[in-house]
């Protein structure tokens, strides 16, 4: 299944990268093949996710505390979010 990234999910990527690249050499670049590898992961299974809120699911990156909010449709997966584990909820909802 193919998986598409909202102009939303890919600016919260480029900051979070951004970040990363600030705080160590090669960070942000592991931060983007963690994000690779979940896209993986919800290509194949996009079902295997639990449901969050508002009918989205959510998938953790497993060594970056973030974590992408999706829907699921019939031929794809559409990431809206891509938030740090720690951001207040309050904006998370805003997305949806």
């Amino acid at each position: 299944m193919r998986v598409v990234f909202s102009a939303e999910a890919k600016a919260d990527i480029a900051s979070a990268k951004a970040w990363y690249d600030d705080q160590g050499e090669g960070l942000g670049s592991e931060l983007l093949e963690d994000l690779r590898s979940l896209a993986q992961r919800l290509s194949m299974h996009p079902l295997a996710f639990p449901m969050a809120e508002k009918g989205a699911r959510r998938a953790s990156l497993r060594r970056f505390p973030y974590v992408l909010y999706f829907y699921v449709s019939e031929r794809s997966v559409r990431v809206v979010a891509c938030f740090h584990t720690s951001r207040d909820p309050a904006h998370r909802q805003q997305r949806f």
